[in-house]
């Protein structure tokens, strides 16, 4: 699996952006992801923490970054804590990370052992005015806790500090709004996506299986230099494509059918996000074009609603006043169910359970809410779906959105069409 191989200048960048959002004399302290137990003594697979990622490029660990821009010794303004490597460890698993490394990847010259956390915390105490800690407000999981909150328990229990304030609330601003590297790796990730879709397209998908289509994804993510999948592929064909998350990826793809794509690559920790609903035996059927159609017209006419200002709540609520016209022109809602229907459950939402954008970035689902307004620079999807069970049919396009003037679809260039689908995967049939 290929390495991460962004510059050191740009987490050196992000952490100069992070100064100048904390308050005067404020630090911040940030732990990184554990790696969580699989079965006996194997692991999943590794993933950092995105705002540990983002600020850092670290992608180990059982780490821990502090950061004190204003402190009076400069040795102490950015320091890694690194676990201490046991030699059974080192054996087995080689060394992962020395200060070397540090210093190459994220630009942090300073590094200590994690068993100096605590020292670190009473100087930082003794210093500022205010600690930047990642914590979440909402019920805590019985299942597992992170680091992160835990240290919040802690220092919240003890009371060494006078003001501890949500780091998100910094840090994921900065996010938002994506930087030239930042939209090349997406492009990236979108260009190894757009391949292994080209590859689905020409493959003869009768009689195999849904789990087969999401092998080929995994085997061309991995082929083409990707961390992997940015989420786990959703193949669902038939009466599963209705399922809004299917990921069981089990069923036996049948003629006839529709199969839902719903997949991105996963690029120096940048997600593509793609969908794409397309015929198991190649050639879609009168009623699938007739609902296919309408999705794509509503999708074309969304990404051409975009603009500076509006936000994704916007965005659905334009999709909803479209959304309820091809239903009725698709005779599964009725002109009167729609002014009988309560505003607080619209009768669409029986095949639009959903709403039509999400930003995307580190996180496929990345951060920002449905309130803010839109800016140069930050990617949204747009992914109008209609789904009818008593039909099996469930079909989602989904393109990946540059905002921009006008805006850019950094998708374009996938295929959509019914005729060109159509062609592409029954050439090889020929």
């Amino acid at each position: 699996m290929q390495e991460i191989s962004l510059e050191t200048s740009f987490f050196i960048n992000n952490r100069k952006k992070l100064a100048a959002s904390m308050e005067n004399g404020a630090a911040l302290i940030l732990s990184a992801n554990i790696l969580m137990q699989k079965s006996a003594d194997q692991f999943f697979p590794f993933r950092q923490e995105s705002n540990f990622f983002y600020l850092t490029g670290i992608c180990s660990e059982d780490i821990v970054f502090c950061f004190f821009p204003e402190h009076p010794d400069k040795h102490k303004r950015e320091i890694i804590l690194l676990p201490q490597q046991d030699e059974r460890s080192l054996i087995y698993e080689g060394e992962k990370l020395n200060p070397t490394k540090v210093e190459k990847i994220s630009g942090i010259q300073q590094t200590e052992k994690v068993d100096k956390l605590t020292a670190i915390l009473q100087d930082y105490a003794k210093h500022c005015s205010c600690l930047y800690l990642l914590f979440d407000d909402k019920e805590e999981s019985k299942h597992f806790i992170h680091p992160n909150q835990l240290l919040y328990q802690r220092l919240t229990k003890d009371k060494s500090f006078q003001e501890i304030k949500n780091a998100k609330d910094i840090i994921h601003p900065l996010r938002y709004v994506k930087t030239p590297e930042e939209i090349q790796q997406i492009k990236k990730a979108i260009a190894i996506t757009a391949n292994s879709f080209d590859k689905i397209l020409r493959l003869d998908k009768n009689n195999r299986f849904e789990y087969e289509i999401e092998a080929l994804i995994d085997y061309e993510f991995i082929r083409n230099g990707a961390q992997g999948a940015a989420f786990q592929s959703i193949v669902a064909s038939g009466e599963n494509a209705c399922v809004l998350h299917y990921t069981q990826n089990a069923k036996k793809m049948e003629a006839g059918d529709l199969v839902l794509l719903d997949y991105g690559a996963d690029y120096n920790y940048y997600a593509a996000d793609l969908s794409r609903s397309i015929p198991v035996n190649g050639k879609f059927s009168k009623r699938q074009k007739e609902i296919y159609s309408e999705v794509l017209s509503i999708q074309k006419k969304a990404i051409d609603f975009l603009e500076y200002g509006k936000s994704i709540n916007d965005i659905n609520k334009y999709v909803a006043g479209l959304m309820e016209e091809s239903l009725v022109k698709l005779s599964l809602l009725s002109v009167n169910e729609i002014k009988k229907q309560n505003s607080e459950k619209p009768a669409y939402k029986k095949y639009y359970p959903h709403g039509t954008s999400h930003f995307l970035g580190i996180d496929v689902h990345d951060v920002g809410s449905r309130e803010i307004p839109l800016q140069e620079g930050m990617i949204i999807t747009v992914e109008p779906g209609i789904y009818i069970p008593e039909e099996k049919i469930g079909i989602r396009i989904e393109n990946d959105i540059l905002i921009s003037n006008p805006a850019i679809d950094l998708t374009a260039s996938i295929p959509r069409e019914i005729e060109e689908l159509e062609e592409i995967m029954l050439s090889n049939k020929k």
